[in-house]
């Protein structure tokens, strides 16, 4: 027997899958940026001038900075785990487990674990949950 997942929960599901896709979108543009405007500024500096050269080049190294700055990769990655922890809850609590129990469970959500042993640990969930259906 299937519960109904509480609105709140899947509210709270859609804003972190959401939140976890423009972060990491943000991530690559901002890599784009990165990578592009230096390759821009060496192969056109007599086209642009100095003021766009400079503003190219600003750009570059201000996007450079955010990622390396608030460390944009780890925090999408850290979303995106977030993100399949609270979705493992919801499975687990769809198939018949308290949701209270299941929510308490995935408090795992902010605990830093190696990616490897957290990509090992959800698809044995993964797995584990697809054998009780």
């Amino acid at each position: 027997m299937e519960k109904k997942i509480p609105n709140q929960i899947k509210k709270s599901l859609k804003r972190w899958e959401t939140q976890s896709s423009m972060l990491q979108f943000l991530y690559v543009f901002l890599g784009a940026i990165a990578i592009i405007a230096p390759l821009v500024v060496a192969s056109f500096t007599d086209l642009l001038g100095d003021l766009l050269t400079r503003l190219v080049s600003f750009c570059g190294a201000f996007a450079v900075g955010l990622i390396g700055g608030f460390r944009l990769s780890k925090q999408a990655n850290k979303m995106r785990r977030a993100y399949i922890e609270l979705r493992s809850a919801i499975v687990r609590y769809v198939k018949g487990s308290n949701l209270r129990l299941a929510l308490v469970s995935s408090r795992q959500i902010g605990t830093v674990l190696p990616d490897q042993e957290e990509r090992l640990r959800i698809r044995n969930e993964i797995n584990k949950n697809a054998m009780k259906t």
